[in-house]
C-alpha cells in the first residue's frame, strides 16, 4: 500500500500547534516542568514589629504617600528624616479622635471612610515613633462617651480602628478636659510639653459643647507655666462642614480674645492633611508655633500665622 500523503499546509499547521499553540498541554504532560510563580501585589501584606498581624482596617491596604491616597510621593510620612520624627518624641503626644456616626462618611482619599483614613494615619504615626516612644501613645476616642487608651502600640491602634463603636454626639469638652487635667496633675520639673492632636469632622454637639470646649482651653491656658507647655492642634477630617471650619478658625484666631492666657490652638485643614500626612502636619504645627512665639513677644500676643 502506498504511504499516505498530506498537504504541506496541513503539516505546517500541525507543527505550529504542537510547538507553539498548546504550552499548557505540554506542561501537563511533563510533570517535571516548573509551575509559574505568582508574585504578590506590593502593599497587600505588611509585617508589623513583633510578628503582629497586618493592619487591615477592614479595607484593602494602601501605602500612605501614594497618589491614590492623595499624598504626593515626595511627601510620604515614611520619608520624613529621623531627626524630624524624633522631634515629636520631645512632647507628651496624645491623639483624640472623633468616633461619631459621621466619621463613617466615605469621602477620603482611596475611597476610604473618615474613620479608616484616620486609622491609617494614626497607625503610621505610631509606627514611626516606636523607636523613640517605646511605651506607645495615648489615644482617646470620643462621641457621646469617651475611652482613654494609654501606652497604645501601633497594633493596639490598629485594633481600635478595626473595632469602632460609633455613637451619636460629638462631646469633646469632657475628654479634652480629662487629658489636660491628667497632664497638669502629673507635671513636675522636667516634664515634656504636651501636644494634643484632635481629629474631628465638625462642630462639637450638642449646642452647649462648643462653648464648653472654649472654656476648657481657656482654663488650661491659665494652668500653664509658659506659652510652650501645651499645644492643641485640630485636624478637620473631610472638607464639607463649613460650620466646623468656621468654629475651628475662630478658636485659632480668638482664643486669647475670649480670655485665654496663651494662644495654644493650631488648626490644620483637610487639604493640607491629605497632602503631607499626620506626622508631617504635626511637625509643621510645632515649627510654626516656634517661629510665632518669639522671645520678645508679650504673653498671649499673637503674631501672623502660617495658613494651611
Amino acid at each position: 500500500m502506498a504511504p499516505t500523503t498530506y498537504p504541506i499546509t496541513f503539516v505546517i499547521a500541525a507543527l505550529a500547534l504542537i510547538g507553539l499553540g498548546c504550552p499548557d498541554v505540554l506542561a501537563q504532560a511533563d510533570n517535571s516542568a516548573p509551575l509559574p510563580m505568582r508574585l504578590s501585589r506590593p502593599g497587600m501584606s505588611v509585617a508589623l514589629p513583633g510578628g503582629s498581624q497586618p493592619f487591615s482596617l477592614g479595607v484593602e491596604e494602601k501605602h500612605l504617600g501614594t497618589p491614590e491616597m492623595g499624598v504626593p510621593l515626595n511627601s510620604r510620612e515614611s520619608d520624613l528624616p529621623v531627626l524630624s520624627v524624633q522631634l515629636l518624641a520631645n512632647y507628651n503626644l496624645e491623639l483624640i479622635v472623633d468616633e461619631s456616626m459621621s466619621m463613617q462618611t466615605m469621602d477620603c482619599p482611596g475611597f476610604m471612610s473618615r474613620w479608616n483614613w484616620c486609622g491609617a494615619q494614626a497607625h503610621d504615626l505610631a509606627n514611626q515613633l516606636t523607636p523613640f516612644v517605646p511605651k506607645g501613645l495615648t489615644i482617646t476616642e470620643f462621641a457621646r462617651e469617651y475611652g482613654v487608651h494609654p501606652n497604645a502600640s501601633a497594633q493596639n491602634i490598629a485594633d481600635l480602628f478595626d473595632n469602632p463603636e460609633f455613637q451619636r454626639g460629638t462631646r469633646l469638652a469632657e475628654p479634652l478636659s480629662d487629658r489636660l487635667n491628667n497632664y497638669f496633675a502629673r507635671r513636675k520639673r522636667g516634664t515634656k510639653p504636651m501636644l494634643i492632636a484632635i481629629i474631628t469632622d465638625g462642630v462639637p454637639v450638642p449646642k452647649v459643647e462648643p462653648q464648653m470646649v472654649i472654656d476648657t482651653l481657656i482654663d488650661a491656658s491659665k494652668h500653664m507655666q509658659d506659652p510652650h507647655e501645651v499645644t492643641v492642634v485640630f485636624f478637620q477630617i473631610g472638607g464639607n462642614d463649613y460650620k466646623g471650619k468656621r468654629y475651628l478658625q475662630d478658636l485659632d484666631d480668638n482664643l486669647v480674645n475670649y480670655g485665654a492666657r496663651y494662644d495654644i490652638v493650631r488648626i490644620v485643614s483637610f487639604d493640607h492633611l491629605q497632602q503631607v500626612g499626620l506626622a508631617r502636619a504635626l511637625l509643621d504645627s510645632i515649627q510654626d508655633f516656634a517661629r510665632e512665639s518669639r522671645p520678645d513677644a508679650d504673653d498671649g500676643a499673637k503674631t501672623s500665622k502660617h495658613r494651611w
